[in-house]
């Protein structure tokens, strides 16, 4: 998850330089078209409190990402595992670490009309507690568009595909999102996105998904986000807060 100008998403729509404010990856599900400049390290982090259909809940975190500047243009992605507490009414709690994730970003050249875009390869390696953990390793890939617009809005989308398995199956994994920074006023910002997932083993599903973020200098931002499924199985809503910072 990620932001703007004030944060990762409004900041997506531009081009980042050493010493432009933080670009970060969080929080909404939209990845920016940004990479770390160049001789720099980003730290994100954070936690999320998830709860669906009124029976289980779950505790995440520090959901943290360590993007490490390679050349101009690529980056390197280590994403830690993060400790999860599940909880159904009627069973036991399940806690324990989850999987690894590692990746780049390629900053490619920005195409006529103003769109910048970047490509996310990654995998996903399941190193935590079964029941809590991915089954198998899984492919991760994603590609993602930014454009600023009139007023300092940004606009930035992003094509999901995944592989993960399920019960044994490889099940194709497809995520389709579209993202509106939204300045406030100095160094606040927020964002409204939709998130479309869907995939062979289940019914689609769409998410409503906004929040807020603070940049107190250039190289730290504070976010709080929050989410509600609109369409799709069950009901489900998340609330999330992070921080930020580079180096």
């Amino acid at each position: 998850m990620k932001s703007l100008a004030f944060g990762g998403l409004l900041c997506a729509a531009f081009i980042a330089h050493a010493d432009d404010p933080i670009v970060t990856d969080r929080p909404d599900f939209t990845e920016s078209s940004r990479v770390v400049p160049l001789g720099r390290t980003q730290v994100e982090s954070g936690s999320t409190w998830t709860r669906a259909d009124g029976r289980s809940s779950s505790l995440s975190g520090p959901e943290i990402l360590i993007r490490r500047s390679l050349s101009s243009k690529i980056e390197l992605r280590i994403g830690l595992p993060n400790y999860n507490w599940l909880r159904t009414r009627g069973e036991r709690t399940v806690k324990g670490l989850d999987d690894l994730y590692l990746g780049f970003k390629l900053e490619l050249d920005p195409l006529p009309g103003g769109f910048n875009l970047a490509l996310i390869p990654a995998v996903v390696l399941p190193v935590g507690r079964m029941g809590v953990r991915s089954e198998d390793r899984a492919l991760d890939l994603k590609l993602v568009w930014s454009k600023s617009l009139p007023n300092d809005l940004g606009l930035s989308g992003m094509l999901y595909y995944s592989n993960p398995e399920v019960d044994g199956d490889r099940v194709d994994g497809w995520e389709h999102t579209i993202s509106l920074g939204i300045p406030i006023r100095e160094k606040v910002g927020m964002f409204v996105e939709h998130v479309l997932d869907f995939s062979r083993s289940s019914r689609p599903y769409q998410l409503l998904h906004s929040g807020f973020t603070f940049q107190p200098d250039s190289e730290s931002q504070w976010d709080l986000h929050f989410g509600v499924r609109l369409v799709g199985p069950g009901a489900e809503s998340f609330v999330g807060a992070g921080y930020s910072v580079r180096f």
